[in-house]
């Protein structure tokens, strides 16, 4: 990788639908180690894998079925290395990220075609067959709105930025955010950059890294979740990493636990013990068998939804991580 003469930096390779798959799993792992999930990005390839939707999304385009926009790629990419660690909206990426990242793929089938995933679908959801739960079992593309406006139905869409869906009563349900102090009914009823304290059904504010916080509250009062609220400092701070002490009360990072001797211990991986029931990232433990942890599930793509025809099975075929 070069610079051309008064450039201030390395150019960015192109990406195309080709490193696609792999640009977007190594900007992940980078999102990944950042907020404590993984102690690396080798380390992260190997418990969290490709991303299967992102991974079917492409074998669509090389099948003809969806479109592929380098641009709106590089910026997801871009978009995706720099993003914070803070909780803003429910519990995943920040708008900005899955906004643009849901664009990279264009073209996508109508509402009622054939799916596999949500990126195959115009409308960005994919709702799972009457009992879907093999490989390569086709869905539908979702007729509900990936935006559901005040008292819509978000059993299978998301609501509107300033709702969040209430899933207390009979049918889940959007609602309007409340605010500081408000009485909330969970943790995500909140204002963005509030969260429900649900000791006191009340929305309180969330700490930004090194500000003063409330080690009292039943929740984490810190808006990262990659730190806690030190109860002697009362500040939020970076939750200690393997081989740090630690307390069971504020725990470890995400890939690590505080065993009984008060020190954050990594997570096992594939072929180690695992006496906690936990493995790092997608591992699963056998807890029925060997108690240890086994090898990351492969990631398959199938033939598109598009071509296979409502209802079908296919055979899949496993894709390289």
């Amino acid at each position: 990788m070069f610079a051309a003469c008064g450039d201030s930096g390395p150019v960015e390779p192109t990406v195309t639908v080709d490193t696609y798959l792999k640009a977007y799993d190594d900007a992940l792992c980078q999102y990944i180690v950042k907020c404590g999930q993984a102690p690396d990005a080798a380390t992260c390839s190997k418990v969290f894998g490709p991303d299967p939707e992102v991974a079917q999304a492409v074998a669509s385009v090389l099948f003809g079925t969806l479109q592929f926009d380098a641009a709106a790629a590089q910026e997801c990419l871009t978009t995706l290395k720099g993003a914070t660690c803070n909780i803003i909206y429910g519990y995943g990426f920040t708008t900005d990220v899955t906004t643009k990242c849901n664009a990279v793929f264009k073209n996508g089938a109508k509402e009622g075609d054939p799916c596999y995933v949500g990126l195959e679908c115009a409308s960005g959801f994919c709702t799972p067959g009457m009992g879907c739960n093999e490989a390569c079992c086709v869905g539908k593309c979702s007729t509900v709105s990936a935006n559901v406006p005040d008292g819509g139905d978000c059993s299978k869409a998301v609501c509107v930025l300033e709702d969040y869906c209430d899933t207390k009563g009979m049918m889940p349900t959007c609602k309007k955010r409340v605010g500081a102090n408000d009485v909330c009914n969970q943790a995500d009823a909140c204002e963005i950059g509030y969260r429900c304290d649900t000791a006191s059904n009340k929305c309180f504010k969330l700490a930004a890294s090194g500000a003063q916080c409330n080690p009292d509250l039943s929740v984490s009062p810190c808006l990262s979740e990659g730190e806690y609220c030190d109860s002697a400092s009362k500040t939020c701070k970076s939750l200690p990493q393997p081989g740090q002490a630690c307390m069971p009360t504020s725990g470890c990072a995400r890939d690590s636990d505080c065993d009984a001797t008060m020190t954050c211990v990594g997570r096992p991986t594939a072929g180690q013990p695992c006496p906690g029931g936990a493995c790092m990232g997608k591992i699963q433990c056998d807890t029925m068998g060997s108690k240890t942890c086994g090898e990351l599930d492969p990631v398959f793509t199938c033939l598109p939804a598009t071509v296979v025809g409502g209802g079908s099975v296919t055979t899949s075929t496993g894709t390289g991580s």
